[in-house]
């Protein structure tokens, strides 16, 4: 799985049209984490990772880049179709 978290806290920033300063003063870090989070360089806690979501009105997931890939729910449907049929053969 690609985490593609710091593009987005960089995106989500500004569209909100805020500063690192400002985004830091939100969450009381500092301007130097904000820069880390942005470039790669370090993840938020995961306490922040919620608080995040939340300011920017998304959801964790999206926060963090994750996408549910269609080859992905397939075999998860798949994989749940064979379980209901295992057990109506067990009764």
């Amino acid at each position: 799985m690609d985490l593609h978290i710091s593009e987005n806290i960089r995106r989500l920033r500004k569209d909100r049209r805020m500063t690192q300063e400002q985004l830091a003063e939100v969450f009381g870090v500092s301007v130097g984490a904000v820069y880390k989070w942005e470039n790669g360089l370090a993840m938020p806690e995961i306490r922040l990772l919620v608080e995040l979501a939340d300011l920017f009105e998304v959801s964790v997931d999206y926060l963090l880049g994750y996408e549910v890939y269609e080859r992905g729910v397939d075999t998860a449907v798949e994989r749940i179709g064979n379980l209901v049929t295992q057990r109506r053969h067990k009764e």
